[in-house]
């Protein structure tokens, strides 16, 4: 390949295409993945069964750093509060009014690292400001026996961007207690952390 074959125009557009300026810096700096159409989908069908999706409103006022703490059937791991909420995650100060996600969701049917959920599912990843109001409005709903959160055996994941375009892997599991209710407990790790089957993977819609 002769990169004097690209006109200036080419090289914009291929930029225009894959997201812009930020897009084309996550690029070189390898944080953002680009997967051919052909037998991309028949891939990830193969590791990714599809669990429908999910509508959900969520409230546009949220402090990240209020909500997320121990305590009331909820266990913030050091590792989640370190990189979401005190490094990445921003208050929303919009008042009351709803916003709405939907979320496709996928149970893992072969070991997938969180690079490889990047690699299938490249449109996936939540920004964690925006991350943290939607797992909270999740974590109600599951209080109350409701919405797509339910407190089973399997590991939901969800990949987050933090600072610096660093993208973890958000894990949401259920504890259950010997007596009384259980809590649930939130922690992240690297994309280099392989995940077994049978886990559950959130993303959006648009996957």
């Amino acid at each position: 390949m002769r990169y004097s074959d690209f006109t200036p125009a080419q090289v914009r557009e291929v930029g225009r295409i894959i997201g812009g300026a930020s897009a084309v810096k996550r690029l070189l700096a390898r944080k953002l993945v680009v997967v051919p159409t052909e037998g991309w989908k028949p891939l990830r069908k193969s590791k990714l069964e599809s669990n429908g999706c999910s509508s959900l409103v969520y409230w546009g006022h949220h402090i990240p750093s209020a909500y997320f703490k121990s305590g009331n059937g909820l266990h913030v791991g050091k590792s989640f509060y370190t990189t979401i909420i005190r490094a990445a995650a921003q208050a929303v100060l919009s008042g009351s009014t709803g916003k709405h996600v939907c979320m496709s969701r996928y149970y893992l049917k072969a070991q997938l690292s969180g690079r490889e959920l990047m690699t299938l599912c490249p449109s996936a990843v939540f920004h964690a400001t925006e991350f943290c109001p939607i797992l909270a409005r999740m974590l109600d709903l599951s209080a109350q026996g409701r919405g797509p959160l339910t407190n089973n055996a399997r590991t939901k994941l969800f990949l987050v961007e933090a600072v610096f375009g660093r993208v973890y892997v958000a894990v949401v599991h259920w504890q259950p207690a010997q007596s009384g209710s259980g809590k649930w407990q939130l922690s992240t790790e690297t994309l280099d952390r392989v995940w077994m089957p049978g886990g559950e993977f959130f993303g959006r819609h648009s996957l």
